[in-house]
């Protein structure tokens, strides 16, 4: 572990340029010490912490965030014991125990082009590619969960417990922009980015009468894949696939180090820290509403044209701030 000085040395390199450093780098330093002391860093943190580089800082720093969050909310927190593989964490908070894996994935060119596009112009915003940004995080969390055919998941090989909830958690920091959750949710959607990937959500969807020109209906539609000509079509059913009745659900969000410059996540603006729980309606183990700390959850209600997305809940719970 870097020391205290080291460690702000650290953070004061990445953030120096930035205006609000003087308070951001304090509260790092301080969540820096506290994820060791707790036991959850590993030497690769240590290693992208120490040389601040891109994707590797985001990408591990973003396991930190997640147990930080845990932890507010109440969670006793503990690594995967094994090193062959598992989940990140083990959180544990009112008997409840709940495995999550984190993953922080990388932009594809056409979003990192859009978001360092030029202040003054016109450009098309590459949906499709913001939307698999989302579908490639969870892709790769359910490979090694349940394995590809080729290689044995972690079920197989006995590193996850199979009575108790499994979540993907997925941070979208690197294609999200600062202090907005514009890219959390596709325009008009009204859901999550996440919620598109796995319940099978068409784009919003307006049908006239082609003789009148007078609206016949408005909402959303099934849509199984995301048609690709390059590597085939992308599953959009995840959650409605049987095959993927192991995870219980997907942690969807949008957070990065600047969210610690504030204390409490309960009180923020609500475009910071975006975040939802998607439960998975086929689970095996269920992960209860309310358990994670997230803005909104979402799930799928069955109605009489076929079934319903359905937000089940719209608040952040309580957290408890750590000393500092």
């Amino acid at each position: 572990m870097a020391t205290s000085a080291q460690a702000h040395y650290f953070f004061q390199a990445r953030h120096d340029a930035h205006s609000l450093a003087s308070q951001l780098v304090p509260r790092l330093v301080a969540v820096y010490t506290w994820f060791f002391d707790a036991g959850l860093s590993e030497r690769k943190f240590e290693a992208a912490i120490e040389t601040g580089q891109d994707p590797e800082y985001p990408q591990n720093l973003s396991e930190m965030l997640v147990a930080y969050r845990l932890h507010q909310a109440g969670f006793a927190l503990k690594r995967s014991s094994s090193r062959k593989g598992g989940p990140d964490f083990v959180a544990v908070k009112d008997g409840v125990k709940i495995q999550v894996e984190v993953i922080t994935p990388q932009p594809f060119p056409e979003v990192e082009a859009y978001l360092h596009r030029p202040k003054a112009g016109v450009f098309d915003v590459p949906l499709q590619h913001f939307l698999m940004c989302w579908t490639k995080g969870i892709a790769a969390k359910v490979q090694q969960l349940l394995g590809d055919g080729k290689t044995q998941g972690w079920r197989k090989k006995k590193l996850v417990d199979e009575h108790a909830p499994f979540v993907i958690a997925v941070n979208g920091c690197l294609f999200s922009t600062p202090l907005d959750d514009g890219f959390f949710r596709p325009p008009l959607g009204g859901h999550p980015w996440a919620a598109t990937a796995l319940y099978a959500i068409s784009d919003p969807t307006i049908r006239f009468d082609p003789q009148t020109g007078q609206r016949l209906w408005a909402g959303f539609e099934h849509r199984k894949e995301l048609s690709r000509t390059d590597k085939g079509a992308i599953p959009l059913d995840t959650f409605l696939d049987p095959n993927y009745a192991a995870v219980s659900a997907v942690w969807a969000m949008s957070l990065d180090d600047f969210d610690l410059v504030y204390d409490d996540p309960s009180v923020l603006p609500r475009q910071r820290y975006a975040s939802a729980v998607l439960h998975n309606p086929g689970a095996e183990v269920a992960l209860g509403v309310g358990h994670l700390p997230a803005y909104e959850e979402w799930a799928v209600t069955p109605d009489a044209e076929g079934y319903g997305v359905t937000r089940v809940l719209d608040a952040m719970p309580k957290t408890q701030e750590t000393e500092s």
